[in-house]
């Protein structure tokens, strides 16, 4: 994003800011007359999305500006182009445009603990750059200073001793990938003071706990029961899970009523996942025996891989099977039986396992097998 484009956004956020404190104010003198816990209940729904905009319009402002691109797509090499490079005690930097320090690598990997310097040649350090301190498998603990602003992505990448993070207060953007195959990585703690981020139980949320950003990969516990105030299950890919690339621990997940968006495959690698339980006054998921479902239950959207049955059976209400809905590597599942209501599959084979599927004669789930070289019997006549 260019300065330019950055101030335009940078206008429109605060001219939508004031727009909604005039309406703040405007609500405010109709409803004098109120009860004070509706106007309460509506001021603090204002200040929610006050805070919100306040948070964007910071993370703009402050973004380091950088010759080209978004300074949130730098590649793993982590490097500016075009821009002088610095040495200071291991330390490998840049300054940025805003006369601050932008970490790039630290070359000392033989550290268990790491405390990264507030500061450098008396400028403050305020990013730690793309992969910085990527693959520094020994590093334990490390220490972020609290003049840091931007965690960019792949900064902790494969820190497979890394135990556990504190967010500082002035963080206010964390990267893709940031801390993806750091497999000791029990907790993530945010300074309760953050604009941006927030968590609960060790888990990464934003501010507002309504998004689901980050379940670290070495937390050790069976079961997880997501905030009511969650709305989204933030975003994954097959190469890249919020849960982890190797979860072993988390057997059972709690989704409350208020999640209307589950964005990718969360549990794509949830490896000893057994049950997914929706709240059953939820009106966008549900489940079925562990199994996650659309409200509708005419979607498949997630088997569990650890499911304990060798034999599964899609509901005959089902339409769609979702990509990646069996995982990766199922521990138990040798039979799966898919009725001709089925219309919908993946354009790829989503069975990364031995699987004999039963189907019923010329339907969609038999093209499907015989497409993917599936074993596959016809479904016996009652």
């Amino acid at each position: 994003m260019n300065i330019r484009k950055q101030k335009s956004v940078s206008i429109l956020l605060v001219f939508l800011l004031v727009g909604i404190l005039l309406i703040g104010c405007s609500s405010q003198a109709n409803n004098d007359s109120q009860p004070n816990t509706v106007a309460n209940s509506k001021y603090e729904i204002q200040q929610s999305v006050i805070d919100k905009i306040k948070c964007q319009v910071e993370i703009y402002n402050t973004a380091p500006k950088y010759p080209e691109g978004d300074f949130r797509n730098y590649p793993s090499g982590n490097r500016t182009p075009g821009v002088e490079t610095f040495v200071f005690d291991c330390w490998e930097y840049e300054i940025t445009k805003e006369d601050s320090i932008r970490i790039i690598n630290y070359w000392n990997h033989s550290e268990t603990d790491v405390q990264i310097p507030d500061e450098i040649d008396s400028r403050s350090v305020r990013v730690l750059g793309s992969g910085s301190l990527s693959h520094h498998i020994k590093l334990e603990n490390v220490y972020l200073p609290s003049t840091l602003t931007h965690i960019e992505s792949h900064a902790f990448y494969r820190c497979y001793s890394l135990q556990s993070i504190y967010i500082p207060n002035n963080v206010l953007y964390i990267g893709d990938h940031a801390f993806f195959r750091c497999v000791s990585l029990t907790s993530i703690n945010v300074e309760n003071t953050n604009a941006c981020y927030s968590d609960h139980e060790g888990v990464l949320y934003d501010k507002w706990q309504s998004e689901l950003l980050i379940y670290p990969e070495g937390k050790t516990s069976k079961r997880y029961a997501l905030p009511c105030t969650v709305q989204v299950i933030g975003q994954s890919v097959p190469g890249y899970s919020i849960f982890g690339y190797t979860n072993y621990s988390l057997e059972e997940i709690y989704i409350p009523s208020s999640v209307k968006k589950i964005d990718g495959y969360p549990f794509f690698r949830c490896n000893s996942l057994k049950t997914i339980t929706v709240n059953p006054t939820s009106e966008y998921f549900s489940d079925i025996d562990g199994v996650l479902f659309n409200y509708e239950q005419t979607e498949l959207i997630t088997y569990p891989l650890a499911k304990e049955q060798t034999s599964y059976t899609v509901p005959k209400t089902i339409q769609c099977i979702d990509d990646y809905a069996f995982g990766f590597n199922i521990n138990h599942l040798n039979e799966l039986v898919v009725y001709s209501t089925v219309t919908e599959f993946p354009d790829h084979d989503i069975f990364d396992f031995a699987l004999v599927m039963i189907v019923d004669q010329n339907s969609m789930a038999e093209q499907y097998a015989i497409k993917y070289r599936i074993n596959y019997k016809y479904i016996k006549e009652e």
